[in-house]
């Protein structure tokens, strides 16, 4: 999952370096990370169509070949190859969005690793330490500690992490 969550943190991370804002990033990364599917979402709902206008043929292949499988699934065949359809081909797409997904949750739950570059087992230490002092919600405390290493301008959060 790293070869794909890294490049969608470095994403995620140019978005909060333009407008320095948790929220406003998230909207800007789910709009660039919605125009990287674009192309798989499109060739999927094509596909979909397409499958749908073969629905009443399909019907009828059914209802004429009910009682003899074999030959019905021969009969479909021969209709996908002359119509050069593919019926999996719908869901090829769908099984390469589904890790890209999978990453996109990643990198949004865990801004501090994405964002700050702080590796997975410092994380914790960092929200052990900070969490009492500043009195951290149990729902953004990753976020939360992100806007007060900014408001106390350290710009450097690997040399902040290692000392707590």
């Amino acid at each position: 999952m790293g070869i794909i969550a890294t490049p969608l943190g470095w994403i995620m991370k140019g978005c909060y370096f333009v407008c320095k804002n948790y929220g406003i990033a998230l909207l800007l990364f789910t709009i660039l990370t919605r125009l990287i599917v674009f192309p798989l979402n499109v060739k999927q709902q094509k596909s979909t169509a397409r499958m749908t206008m073969l629905q009443p043929e399909l019907e009828k292949i059914k209802k004429k070949y009910a009682k003899n499988q074999q030959k019905m699934q021969e009969e479909l065949m021969t209709m996908y190859q002359q119509e050069k359809f593919n019926p999996a081909g719908g869901c090829l797409p769908l099984l390469i969005q589904l890790p890209i997904i999978m990453c996109l949750y990643n990198v949004i739950i865990n801004p501090l690793r994405y964002l700050c570059n702080i590796p997975k087992d410092q994380v914790t230490n960092l929200i052990n330490a900070l969490k009492e002092p500043l009195g951290l919600s149990v729902r953004n405390q990753q976020i939360e500690i992100i806007n007060h290493l900014r408001e106390v301008g350290v710009s450097d959060y690997l040399e902040y992490a290692p000392a707590l």
